[in-house]
Formats: C-alpha cells, structure tokens, sequence
C-alpha cells in the first residue's frame, strides 16, 4: 500500500487489480475531504456545514472528483478512492 502511494503522489502510473491506472491528476485536499465525510455518511447539508461551502460548491467537487476517477457516482468514487488509498484511517 506504501508502495502505491508513493507512485500516486510522484504523478506516475501503475498497474492494479482492475486494470491501468492513470494517477496523474491527483484529487485536491478538499476533494478527498468531501469524499471522506459522505464516505462516513455525512449527508450533502452536513458536508456544506462543516466546510462552510454551498451546496453547489459540494456538486462542483464531486463532479470533478468522478472526472478524475473515471466513475459514475460517489459509491464507486469512494471504492475507487479506498483502492487507490486516499483514506488513512488507522
């Protein structure tokens, strides 16, 4: 797992379970932030609240967190985010 971050973070390629992988465009602090809180099951409104940002801001974030995942909807953003090891949770 230490191994596959490394690559991520360096902006390089790799291969994995589900196929090739394009890391180059890396998810932003806030992206994975989002994706983290409705990965613990905060709602859209509990999102806006914590972040003191609109509702729209929330949207604009998950769409361009799908863009860079190349998924079609949070549940596989989340997968795809855990696979890929976004989330540190110890």
């Amino acid at each position: 797992m230490l191994r596959i971050l490394k690559i991520i973070y360096s902006g390089k390629k790799y291969f994995e379970q589900f196929g090739y992988q394009d890391c180059s465009e890396e998810l932003t602090k806030q992206e994975v932030t989002i994706l983290d809180l409705s990965r613990k099951g905060h709602t859209i409104k509990e999102i806006e609240e914590t972040l003191y940002i609109s509702r729209r801001t929330v949207f604009n974030h998950l769409s361009h967190i799908y863009a860079k995942l190349s998924v079609n909807n949070k549940q596989e953003a989340i997968y795809k985010a855990e696979q890929l090891g976004y989330f540190m949770d110890f």
